[in-house]
């Protein structure tokens, strides 16, 4: 996963990790755990991560590059 880009775009359409987390209805430990590269998001919270972000599914290996063949929308 690129962190950093990831960080980039959650900022830029966002302001914050804190709006964001809001937004998808994670917490910021969450989001911030996925920035460190110390968990990836699955299933609904994947999902809601790409569309939050508008990147599309099919795309998105570009931020979430770890394990995406087995995402299922259940999660």
């Amino acid at each position: 996963m690129e962190r950093i880009k990831l960080r980039r775009r959650i900022l830029e359409k966002y302001g914050s990790l804190v709006a964001f987390a809001k937004n998808t209805g994670t917490t910021v430990q969450t989001v911030g755990n996925v920035l460190r590269g110390a968990n990836t998001p699955k299933g609904l919270t994947f999902l809601g991560w790409c569309a939050a972000l508008d990147i599309p599914e099919d795309q998105a290996y570009i931020f979430f590059a770890e394990g995406l063949e087995n995402q299922t929308p259940e999660g």
